[in-house]
Order: C-alpha cells, then structure tokens, then sequence
C-alpha cells in the first residue's frame, strides 16, 4: 500500500511537471510573437506609446474576464498597493525596456539577450526562497543560455546592440523579480486575477509617464493606422504578447518556480526566427541548433 501511495505520488509530480513545463513553453512561444509584431508598430510609434497601448488593451480584455468568471468582489478585494507595485516593476520596467532594446535592435537580438532571465530568477530563488542549487540545475541555465546565444550567433558587436543588448538584462531582472513577486506576495489569488492586477499598475505607471512627456512635448501624440496590418499586429502585441503569455507564465511560475519557468525564455530566439521566416524572413540554422541545446538545459534543470 505504501509503495502504491508513492508510486502515485511521483506519477502525480511527474505529471505537474509536464504540465507546468508545457505551460511555460506556450507562454513564451506566444510571448515571441508580441516581438516581429511590435517591429510593424514601432515603424510608427516611439517604444511609450506602444508598451502603455499595449497594456491598455490588455487591461481592458483582463478585468473584463476576471469580473465575469470570479466576481466583482475578487477584484474589490484584490490587495491592490501589493498588485501595482508588482506591475509597476515587473511589466511596467521590463516591458518598455524590452521595446526600446528591440527599436535600438531587432526581434530576435532582444529574444537572445533576454537569455539572462533564468540566472537572475536562479539568484533571486537562491536569495529569497532558500532554494539548494543542484549541478544539474546550474548546468541546465548554462547550457540553455547558450542556446540563446547559438540561437543568434556572435557575430554582432554594434553599440546600438550592446546598448540595446543591456536594456534587455535590466528589462529580464525586472520581469523574473516581477514574476516571482506575483505569486509570493499574492498568494490568494488566481493567475487570472494576479496578471490582471499587475498590468493595471504597469498601465498606471506607463500611462502616467506618456501623459507628461506628451504633455511637457518630450513624446508626440500616436497617429492614426493607415494599414490594417498595424490593427492586426497590435491585437497579437496585446492579446498573445501580453494576455496569454503573462497568465500562462505565471501559472507555470506557481507550478514549478520562476527559476525553472525562465529557463524556457532561452528558447525565444527560435521561435521568433520560425514566426520571421513564417514572415518572409531567410532560415537559420543556429536558431534550430539553439533550440536544441536550450530543450536540453531545461531537461537538466527539471531534474530532482
């Protein structure tokens, strides 16, 4: 009976495991397609404009759903300082950073740079939570980071990048801490309720920070789409670059840990270059070697 019990017990593990892995794997596909879709945006918008609609959009979607599946009194009673401080550094910094590296770059250099996400989320377990850190796990974020890295190549050393690429580790802190901080200090709530609570703060903090530098003439005021495919490429930004990929991410953060979750950021670079080729972009076979070793590394990190 005690043997049956454990067996039970690890296929049950095993199976939230899986789950939370294919959770974050979704998660981050989808966050990929908010890049090639912002890249037709910022032919228009300044990177502000762009992240606070972004949030806009998603904020407007999110609590609509929240109040219809859990009730106006979840969100009445959502402890809202903690939710938007949350958003505020956890979306808010970390989504126009993530912007303004990718206007000074391109999509899939913000997705490679964007490969130190599992080493501060590793640091930031390590620190806060007391997690004991196992070989496998380092080698896991090691051998995941470069593929990112191989994802890419090393063949870029402009200043632009290096600026851009530096934005992105600031933008990836922000985001592990901000995921984290969600379920920590949130723990009542549902990942519905707690994605939608941290993009209003981050909406509040962006929307603040447009509305002066409009105001004090340091950003214009957006224009109007001529195109459909700019209405289109800001329903992907928002709806998958933001909505199911935040909600997806934090509930595979709840499952696993955000250190674990993270890791798959590393694979970001071959999903964006699928969805440029997809585009009419050139093929590149370092992204598929990088997937590789990025699925490797996340096989190793999940070990107990």
């Amino acid at each position: 009976m005690i043997e049956k019990t454990n067996t039970d017990q690890v296929a049950g593990s095993l199976k939230e495991v899986v789950q939370a892995n294919a959770l974050a794997m979704m998660a981050v596909f989808f966050w990929s397609l908010g890049f090639p879709a912002a890249e037709i945006l910022l032919e228009i918008w300044n990177p502000l404009p762009v992240i606070t609609i972004r949030i806009f959009l998603a904020v407007v979607v999110l609590v609509i759903v929240w109040g219809l599946i859990e009730g106006v009194d979840s969100i009445i009673s959502t402890p809202w300082p903690k939710g938007i401080f949350i958003g505020m550094v956890g979306l808010g910094f970390s989504g126009y950073f993530f912007i303004k590296a990718q206007s000074l770059t391109d999509p899939v250099t913000v997705a490679v740079a964007s490969a130190a996400a599992p080493a501060f989320a590793a640091i930031l377990e390590v620190l806060l939570d007391g997690r004991k850190i196992k070989w496998t796990f380092v080698c896991g974020i090691i051998i995941a980071i470069l593929g990112g890295v191989v994802a890419i190549g090393l063949s870029t050393s402009e200043g632009s990048i290096l600026y851009g690429g530096l934005s992105v580790v600031f933008a990836s802190f922000c985001y592990a801490w901000g995921t984290r901080a969600s379920v920590k200090m949130l723990p009542g709530m549902t990942a519905l309720g707690r994605t939608a609570t941290s993009c209003v703060g981050a909406l509040i903090f962006l929307g603040t920070i447009l509305i002066f530098s409009i105001t004090l003439d340091y950003q214009e005021i957006p224009v109007a789409f001529t195109d459909k495919k700019f209405y289109l490429a800001l329903i992907v930004h928002a709806f998958f670059g933001i909505i199911l990929s935040q909600w997806l991410y934090i509930l595979a953060v709840s499952k696993v840990g955000v250190a674990v979750t993270s890791i798959h950021v590393n694979a970001a670079p071959f999903y964006v270059m699928i969805i440029v080729v997809l585009l009419g972009g050139d093929w590149s076979w370092n992204s598929v070697y990088g997937a590789l070793l990025v699925g490797f590394g996340v096989f190793l990190a999940n070990i107990k």
